[in-house]
């Protein structure tokens, strides 16, 4: 592997766009699309979570990776939110869902993701709740939510609007 020398300090810019790219390319070896898709359509009418966990098993992936290629290649058409404590540091869109805006950088209160983070509640949650809970442009909307804990301090939320 050959780089260049402004490569190897390049800015945090460049490293996130680099480490992308290499989620993007690993993802794509482990989980082809070609397999993945009839993987995950034959399993798709269940809650989103369930999905993952059994394609990851089938895959030999971690359930964030899945997660994160269920959005990619649309199987789960919706948004992944990962929120801690301190904010946001990630969310993902599906590319059929209509961008209406980011998930807020803080989880709201009445979200199930909150009783994860702020509460240390474990296990699943699967809550329909007011979809401005987590898009300010959705207020008249239902936002259906399956929130989990994601070790250390995370919690992972599947959210689609209905």
């Amino acid at each position: 592997m050959l780089c260049r020398a402004e490569e190897i300090e390049g800015s945090i810019t460049e490293a996130r766009g680099f480490e992308l790219d290499a989620d993007q390319y690993a993802a794509s070896l482990l989980m082809p699309r070609f397999l993945f898709v009839p993987a995950a359509d034959l399993i798709k009418n269940k809650p989103p979570w369930s999905i993952a966990e059994a394609l990851a098993a089938q895959f030999q992936t971690s359930l964030l990776a899945t997660a994160l290629r269920m959005i990619a290649l649309d199987v789960w058409p919706g948004w992944l939110v990962c929120h801690t404590r301190h904010g946001r540091p990630f969310c993902f869109k599906a590319p059929s869902v209509d961008d209406i805006g980011r998930p807020p950088l803080a989880v709201d209160y009445r979200s199930a993701a909150f009783d994860v983070v702020h509460a240390n509640a474990s296990g699943l949650h699967a809550r329909k709740v007011a979809g401005d809970v987590w898009f300010a442009a959705a207020k008249h909307r239902i936002a259906m939510e399956y929130a989990r804990a994601y070790p250390p301090e995370r919690v992972l939320t599947f959210v689609r609007l209905l």
